[in-house]
């Protein structure tokens, strides 16, 4: 690998803003934000868009996406948004999806706000020199000297097994890094208090019948996917679950010619249920189906880069990224993730209880931290509960789970190629959870079954994950028994 590709790869896709001026990367855009005494450093593959307009400059990193107007390009949707009054315009782009961030200037502040997952991630430190923020720690590290935590309980967690076998996650709004912390989803950060301040929800949640649901958020995720590949050649991998198929559903009538695919490590059986699944519907479908078979060699030099430019990077991952890149780099790929918000992932009958739960179901009862942190998340979080309807355990799946075990994946990979999640939309989350509970249990899947059919009935002529195990967890739940039983398990556990 030449300098020049080498040179590409390092910190791919991230920005860094700073409070002063940088001798930084020599392919790296420069913005100087007028009367804020801040520099914006973006890579040249981190898509950056310019929008001024009523003294307020909005500088947009990534991509956004209008279901309303899948024809509509950054600028274009920039224009519509009502930039004068910033509640007013954070608003506004709850209807939106993408995977960006939004640094929002006027001559009282800089604000800033990502994707309603919180994909495009932001982290931010201050010191004497001022207050930073960037794409990642290690970039922030490039400039200032980070110091890790010495403190005791932190420091157990993150050299603890669980925390390596659940993706290498941090907790909550935290790092390992003492005072760097990460911007959480529906959250904004102002840069004149370095605090965060919550954006969404700004309205109760009302129920809605699964009719209305199904219709509108059928509407947004197809409008999303032609915005999409309005813009990009797309990919999208196709598993044996149910939010591939949902997403391939939703994809069909895009208009695009989008490349259908499921990875395969050399040590998978081909007959793999991710694989024999997905291959046998395409094939009654008479569509195209592409199995992408990879071994686990990467180049060196890539390999290099990729561990010093990611904290905790996860290994396994790292021959399927490398893949990607050599043979994917100029596609965007749509993986199906962050559904599972509206799937209740978790419940507890006794509200007093739902922290012990929470600890023991991803298996931290024991780390003090994680008890800490957890229990001041929850405090934190009960009026929403209250004052607007909303299930605290799926707030708790979108905001804390879904962000740092998701989110982590995705960063992973920026040094390979970008990815967009359309179910990452905050107005597609809302028309989801307004419906009952009991249509979104996990397993059962019935509103998202009914999504499917409405979008494109034929992608359910192969049963969705048809392993034994699956079936016996549906018929457990249809007889309202599974939770019992889990209850049980994680307490032996």
């Amino acid at each position: 690998m030449d300098k020049i590709e080498q040179n590409k790869l390092y910190h791919r896709r991230r920005f860094l803003l700073a409070p002063q001026k940088l001798n930084i990367f020599d392919s790296w855009q420069q913005n100087e934000i007028d009367g804020q005494n801040y520099y914006l450093y973006t890579h040249p593959d981190l898509k950056t868009t310019e929008f001024k307009c009523a003294n307020k400059l909005i500088l947009l990193l990534g991509d956004l996406f209008d279901y309303k107007h899948p024809e509509y390009d950054n600028s274009e949707i920039l224009k519509t948004l009502p930039v004068e009054k910033f509640d007013e315009f954070v608003e506004s782009t709850h209807n939106l999806s993408g995977r960006f961030v939004i640094i929002y200037c006027d001559h009282d502040d800089i604000r800033i706000l990502h994707d309603a997952a919180g994909m495009r991630k932001v982290y931010y430190t201050s010191n004497d020199s001022g207050n930073w923020c960037a794409s990642h720690p290690l970039l922030l590290n490039e400039y200032n000297n980070l110091k890790k935590t010495d403190d005791k309980t932190k420091l157990e967690y993150y050299t603890c097994s669980q925390f390596y076998k659940a993706n290498c996650c941090d907790i909550t709004y935290e790092t390992i890094f003492s005072k760097v912390y990460q911007l959480i989803p529906n959250y904004y950060l102002s840069l004149n208090s370095m605090k965060p301040e919550r954006h969404w929800p700004t309205k109760k949640n009302i129920e809605s019948s699964p009719d209305e649901v199904v219709a509108e958020a059928s509407n947004i995720l197809k409008g999303l996917i032609k915005s999409a590949g309005n813009r990009y050649k797309l990919m999208l991998p196709v598993t044996s679950g149910l939010d591939s198929r949902l997403l391939f559903a939703a994809s069909v009538d895009s208009g695009h010619d989008i490349y259908y695919y499921i990875s395969k490590d050399e040590n998978v059986d081909i007959n793999n249920l991710n694989i024999k699944t997905p291959r046998k519907l395409f094939d009654r479908l008479k569509r195209k189906f592409n199995i992408v078979s990879y071994t686990n060699d990467v180049d060196e030099d890539f390999k290099t880069i990729w561990n010093k430019t990611n904290l905790f990077g996860e290994k396994r991952n790292l021959s399927r990224i490398y893949n990607q890149y050599k043979h994917f780099s100029d596609r965007l790929n749509l993986p199906g993730a962050f559904s599972e918000v509206a799937r209740v992932y978790y419940r507890y009958p006794q509200k007093e209880k739902r922290l012990d739960y929470i600890l023991n179901r991803i298996h931290l009862k024991e780390y003090k931290y994680a008890q800490k942190k957890y229990k001041e998340w929850f405090n934190e979080r009960l009026f929403i509960e209250e004052q607007y309807n909303y299930d605290i355990m799926d707030l708790f799946f979108w905001e804390e789970r879904a962000f740092n075990f998701g989110g982590k994946g995705q960063a992973d990979k920026d040094i390979a190629q970008e990815d967009y999640i359309p179910f990452n939309c905050c107005k597609l989350m809302e028309v989801l959870l307004s419906a009952n509970e009991k249509y979104r249990i996990q397993h059962i899947n019935y509103l998202h079954t009914e999504i499917i059919k409405y979008l494109y009935p034929d992608a359910l002529l192969v049963p969705i994950n048809p392993s034994l195990e699956y079936k016996a967890i549906t018929l457990l739940k249809k007889l309202k028994i599974h939770s019992f039983l889990q209850r049980i398990v994680t307490k032996i556990k």
